[in-house]
């Protein structure tokens, strides 16, 4: 049995690092702070789902509603500057886009900054709330429920690719969360295989971070060959945007990510344009069919084994 005493102590332990976060954060804005921030949520987020196991999930998830909207703007500012880590690794050239993302960047970080003594003052509320939802969950209801989200994870990944592949490492995030969050006498009981889960949703990852960088090559290519430009359009671009704050996380993206470029060598620069192009393309497709072939490899025992009932795959 998961008893309350060992709920609490866990979520006191996720409180006091999205405050730390948030501390951290309206002080000095830094990427890696906000992933950080993002991860304790998304601990969290999957706690109450699994609060559920004890009949009180909606009252778990309610408790938590307003920490989802903080979620989901820190979620905005993350995209923007993986979006200029992009750009920069990838050396792909879309002046209105990188414009545009740095006004968002900018924008979207000063609302959260602003937003921050009223974040703190909604995780108290919901801590109290969360806190006042949780009862004992008894091992049945705790295999129960493992149970039903590794068939649910294994139903996405049977989903022809690459369609469910996201929502898929969403649910294998959940399972990985919560199963950590378990005593060492239940995580046995459950006997989920941790090392699997996690490298499965590592190769969904990278397939993601590919193709994303595959659409943003595609809108480089389409603004050389006069087509249309970014979503945000010109308006934005006419915008001198503020450059400390923006240009500082935008700086700090671009260096998380500088030493995986591999656009380099010097015999390059001579090249035209469309073959350097091409070649970031053709690179680009081809770690796309690779990810894809592993992650299908890689699954194929996961549904077997979590469909069939037979316990974890291995």
């Amino acid at each position: 049995m998961l008893k309350k005493q060992k709920q609490h102590k866990y979520l006191a332990k996720r409180w006091r690092a999205i405050r730390s976060y948030l501390y951290d954060f309206a002080n000095t804005p830094n990427l890696e702070v906000l992933h950080k921030l993002r991860v304790e949520v998304k601990k969290l987020k999957a706690f109450a789902g699994f609060a559920s196991a004890g009949g009180h999930g909606k009252d778990a998830d309610r408790a938590i509603k307003p920490v989802k909207k903080m979620f989901r703007v820190a979620g905005e500012i993350r995209e923007a500057g993986l979006t200029l880590s992009m750009l920069q690794k990838y050396q792909i050239t879309h002046p209105r886009l990188k414009s545009a993302t740095i006004h968002t960047l900018n924008e979207k970080t000063a609302t959260f900054q602003s937003h921050i003594d009223t974040y703190l003052q909604q995780i108290k509320k919901s801590d109290r709330k969360l806190r006042a939802s949780l009862h004992s969950i008894r091992n049945r209801n705790i295999e129960a429920w493992f149970s039903e989200e590794l068939t649910a994870t294994a139903a996405l990944l049977a989903a022809p690719p690459p369609e469910r592949l996201h929502d898929a490492r969403k649910k294998l995030k959940t399972l990985l969360y919560t199963y950590t969050m378990l005593p060492k006498p239940l995580a046995a009981r459950v006997q989920v295989n941790k090392d699997y889960l996690h490298r499965l949703q590592e190769l969904i990852g990278n397939w993601h971070d590919a193709a994303l960088a595959a659409d943003l090559l595609a809108k480089g290519n389409n603004v050389r060959s006069g087509g249309r430009t970014a979503r945000n359009g010109d308006k934005q671009t006419q915008q001198q945007p503020k450059a400390n704050q923006a240009n500082r996380l935008a700086d700090e993206a671009s260096r998380n990510i500088r030493h995986n470029n591999h656009d380099h060598g010097a015999h390059t620069q001579s090249k035209p344009v469309k073959t350097r192009q091409q070649q970031k393309v053709n690179r680009l497709s081809n770690e796309q069919k690779s990810l894809i072939k592993q992650t299908l490899a890689a699954a194929a025992g996961f549904s077997q084994k979590a469909l069939s009932g037979e316990g974890s795959p291995r």
